[in-house]
């Protein structure tokens, strides 16, 4: 991939800024008014129809399983996010994933820094993606590993202590909705995302059987290399990355 080697500029971990005291955060962290999400106060309507899948059903039976994959249809076209229960993970379980990770993000910086990522690849620990000079960063740090397949998995990157294509696959009909969370100055907020991706040589675009003479393609193919180069040089960017794939 054509990435740069080594950073532009000095990368100072977002957990070190916080915990510096600064008065004000810095600004290459504000994203301009345009790139910024909306933010709408949702009624108790609103949360209450947030739709819930139960993927249990999925091995109830045919009638169960088609409504299951239905309801997932329906939540990807209205909403663009669901809820998941009865996913076979127990609480127990979810509950240590997150305590090991907030146990390696609390660890001493230097000890963190043996697992430092690198231009040329999301995997280690790490503090911006985007790779451009005086790229607008997001406020947050991260630690990417490489699980599947065992051909690909880093060893050297797992320590002792521990994507809007869906919106292109579908052609539009799925939404791409913005990762959007209320920030809290009180408390450190901790995400844990899966992700199953694709070869990185496998060609993406709408899929053939929801493009036709009256809604053509509205995206342009490319391979899943291309797109990752995107976010690396450019940063996440939200809906903008979407709408730039658009086959004008």
């Amino acid at each position: 991939m054509d990435c740069l080697q080594e950073w532009p500029e000095p990368v100072v971990p977002v957990q070190s800024l916080s915990e510096s005291g600064a008065p004000a955060i810095p600004d290459r962290y504000i994203k301009p008014p345009s790139d910024r999400p909306s933010f709408d106060s949702a009624t108790d309507e609103n949360i209450l129809g947030i739709p819930v899948i139960d993927l249990g059903r999925l091995s109830e039976g045919a009638l169960e399983c088609r409504a299951t994959m239905e309801a997932i249809s329906d939540a990807c076209r209205e909403w663009g996010f669901f809820q998941v229960v009865n996913h076979g993970i127990s609480h127990e379980v979810m509950e240590k994933i997150q305590e090991v990770w907030r146990g390696f993000f609390h660890l001493p910086m230097e000890a963190k820094k043996a697992y430092a990522n690198s231009p040329t690849t999301y995997e280690g620990y790490g503090s911006r993606v985007g790779v451009q000079k005086d790229a607008i960063l997001d406020w947050g740090d991260y630690y990417f590993l490489q699980y599947l397949p065992p051909s690909v998995k880093n060893h050297n990157k797992w320590p002792g202590l521990p994507t809007p294509i869906r919106y292109v696959l579908s052609n539009a009909m799925y939404k791409s909705v913005e990762h959007r969370v209320v920030v809290n100055a009180a408390e450190e907020r901790l995400s844990l995302a899966f992700f199953y991706n694709p070869k990185s040589d496998l060609p993406l675009g709408p899929a053939p059987q929801l493009v036709t003479s009256n809604r053509p393609p509205l995206y342009q193919s490319m391979t899943y290399n291309e797109y990752r180069l995107y976010i690396r040089k450019n940063g996440p960017r939200g809906k903008t990355q979407v709408e730039s794939l658009k086959d004008m």
